[in-house]
């Protein structure tokens, strides 16, 4: 009679739903660090600062040694995608998004985005358009003296002094021979000044000239040319008259200088066999696209000596005597880690090795280092921790080289405004024959000039030559997929292991996650076509052209870069 009672306790359970209300462990998510994770699902293995540790996940319950646990009532092929997020305040956040892949059967995410917060973009004013709806205009002097009806200045005869004061927060371009242009009509001999913050606060505007206008139904034109300095112009001042007057505006324009070289352009060329097996069709690109300084990779053995030094020097001979600048580039994401140091620095002591052996018409014309360490996994759990390995294994670099050639860095253009990189990066790293070029990966104009500008001011400011590169090689498209904060259930899901925050992406929507939740609501495609030219070299060329002419103004402005021309090239020679 005893055990009969048990199938009958369990189906009154059941009958009232408590058995299916159990939770149900069906696989563990867990960090470990230093643990034995042979045979089991690696879904991630971030560094965090110098130390690798393990996102992994497995159908066994319980606690592994050396790893921090957390049971999931999924299946292990249920989860898509999951990735230690320690930067993200994922709790507080209404949206996230996450962009990749995910039309794989596991999906690829290359960014986890915080719609919690906008990013703060600096607006610069541009070259050669109307600037006149940057700017904030109030006047000056006493009551009467002045005032602004929309667009004009109507100045009171016989007054104490008195005009209209243009404020903008938009960031002036700098550069040589810039001019500062106006379009107006009306009457009167009106005074034009500049100012800086200093210059606002001493009430002591840098005047520029003047503007005579005569009664007429036409604008009248006047340019002036607009000192470059190291602090930021800030605002206009227009001064009255004593005998009074009026001035409308009808444009205000900033403008230029008119380059007097222009600016080599390069490009990357990767596979060492173009420059060891097809050199004239390698010179033929170069020439047909402008080119006049490449980058080439030159394979190096472990004991640190170029591994093919005559066909090295035939070839950068050849290529000087058709008037090509060759430089070795070198890189890996991997290269930051203290352990990767000792080899980074075996291949850079070959080039060393070349260059003070090679006669001058052979000699590399420097090493380029395309370092990126924000593809290793965990960059964004402590980017001031990468930053500062970054500074370190370019300072060991640039001394190890002592002299022997200069060093260019490869940097992403989003460096140039991040706060734990930009201007702490820039103030951290040696400056001594360093030269960098900017991946400023878009296809829209105004996108690239706001991309290239903070790297174009600060090499200005500090005499560092600055490239800018454009991409034309094959890119694929995105999605974006957009995520909203849900009470009990959701696709992505928030969740703490061992004092780490882990997003974790399932494959459709559950609950019962011991975390926070997250639903899908909507996707949207990130087209390639804003990123990369596509091979299309008439728009490329005709982009370029434009840039340089506004570039050639910043001193500090060393060419284009075309990074992808290699896979043009490669499709035309086939």
């Amino acid at each position: 009679m005893r055990t009969s009672r048990f199938p009958l306790l369990i189906l009154v359970a059941l009958s009232l739903g408590l058995l299916s209300s159990l939770p149900i462990q069906a696989s563990s998510l867990s960090i470990c660090t230093g643990a034995n994770t042979e045979g089991l699902r690696v879904l991630e293995s971030p560094y965090l600062e110098g130390l690798q540790i393990q996102l992994v996940v497995s159908d066994e319950e319980g606690k592994r040694q050396g790893c921090e646990s957390l049971q999931l009532p999924v299946d292990t092929n249920s989860i898509q995608w999951a990735s230690v997020t320690n930067s993200l305040s994922v709790t507080s956040l209404s949206q996230i998004g996450l962009q990749g892949d995910f039309g794989r059967e596991r999906a690829s995410i290359s960014e986890i985005i915080n719609f919690g917060t906008t990013p703060t973009t600096p607006i610069y004013l541009p070259f050669q358009e109307d600037i006149a709806d940057f700017f904030n205009a109030t006047t000056f002097g006493e009551e009467g003296g002045a005032r602004l009806e929309g667009n004009t200045l109507i100045c009171a005869a016989g007054g104490k002094v008195a005009g209209a004061f243009l404020k903008t927060d938009a960031i002036w371009q700098r550069g040589s021979n810039l001019s500062l242009a106006l379009t107006a009509l009306g009457d009167g001999n009106f005074q034009l000044g500049v100012s800086d913050r200093a210059r606002e606060l001493a009430e002591s505007p840098l005047i520029l000239g003047n503007l005579v206008l005569s009664e007429t139904s036409r604008s009248q034109f006047f340019e002036f040319d607009l000192p470059n300095q190291i602090n930021n112009w800030t605002s206009l001042t227009l001064t009255c008259p004593p005998q009074g007057g009026e001035l409308k505006f009808s444009g205000v324009f900033l403008n230029p200088g008119n380059s007097r070289y222009l600016s080599p352009r390069s490009a990357w060329f990767w596979a060492p066999a173009l420059w060891l097996e097809n050199p004239e069709v390698l010179w033929s690109t170069a020439r047909l696209q402008n080119i006049a300084e490449i980058f080439i990779t030159v394979p190096t053995t472990p004991q640190g000596a170029v591994l093919n030094p005559e066909e090295l020097t035939d070839f950068v001979r050849n290529s000087r005597q058709r008037g090509l600048v060759v430089w070795a580039v070198i890189g890996d994401r991997n290269d930051v880690l203290p352990n990767n140091l000792p080899t980074l620095l075996t291949r850079v002591s070959a080039y060393k090795s070349y260059n003070e052996s090679a006669l001058p018409d052979s000699k590399l014309a420097g090493l380029q280092l395309d370092i990126e360490p924000y593809l290793l996994p965990g960059f964004v759990l402590n980017q001031d921790y990468w930053r500062e390995r970054y500074v370190v294994t370019i300072s060991q670099v640039n001394s190890a080289v002592n002299d022997s050639m200069p060093l260019d860095l490869v940097m992403p253009v989003w460096w140039g405004t991040h706060p734990n990189w930009g201007e702490q990066l820039f103030a951290e790293l040696p400056l001594k024959d360093i030269s960098v070029t900017v991946m400023d990966y878009r296809t829209v104009l105004a996108r690239i000039r706001n991309g290239a500008i903070p790297f174009l001011d600060w090499g200005q400011r500090n005499n560092v030559p600055i490239r800018i590169a454009l991409e034309t090689g094959p890119l694929g498209d995105e999605v974006l997929r957009r995520y909203v904060k849900s009470e009990d259930e959701g696709e992505l899901w928030a969740v703490q292991i061992g004092g780490h925050q882990v997003l974790l992406l399932l494959d459709e929507k559950i609950e019962g996650v011991p975390g926070g939740a997250f639903n899908y609501v909507s996707e949207s495609i990130i087209n390639a076509s804003n990123l990369t030219f596509g091979g299309n070299m008439v728009q490329m060329e005709a982009v370029m052209d434009v840039l340089e002419a506004e570039w050639s103004s910043w001193s500090s402005f060393a060419g284009i870069a075309v990074h992808g021309l290699e896979n043009v090239f490669i499709n035309e020679v086939d």
